[in-house]
């Protein structure tokens, strides 16, 4: 069977790319051609199942960003190591995302 014709793949790939990464990188760790993902994308089907992906990870924005804020909040007080470095780590990654700070 062929990569992209293995369910399980072609579910890993639906959910890579409407998470935003490139034809190139999904194809190179799949050790498959750009062309290949990108004729699998362009299929009709494939991308109203890429677009319904995307809408579920939008979908989840409130609650990553209560998570975030929670974290963030909570780190200044905290005494826990653990703690502080999740707040560290959320801030950064919301200013890196945010094009505020290098990434």
């Amino acid at each position: 069977m062929r990569t992209l014709e293995n369910p399980a793949v072609q579910e890993n790939v639906i959910k890579r790319l409407a998470n935003g990464e490139s034809q190139t990188a999904i194809a190179h760790s799949l050790g498959v051609s750009q062309a290949a993902i990108s004729k699998f994308a362009s299929n009709p089907e494939i991308r109203e199942l890429i677009r319904a992906e995307a809408l579920k990870l939008v979908g989840n924005l409130p609650v990553a960003t209560d998570n975030i804020r929670y974290l963030v909040e909570h780190m200044q007080g905290s005494n826990d190591p653990k703690m502080k470095e999740l707040g560290y780590k959320a801030s950064l990654k919301v200013l890196e995302t945010a094009g505020i700070i290098p990434g």
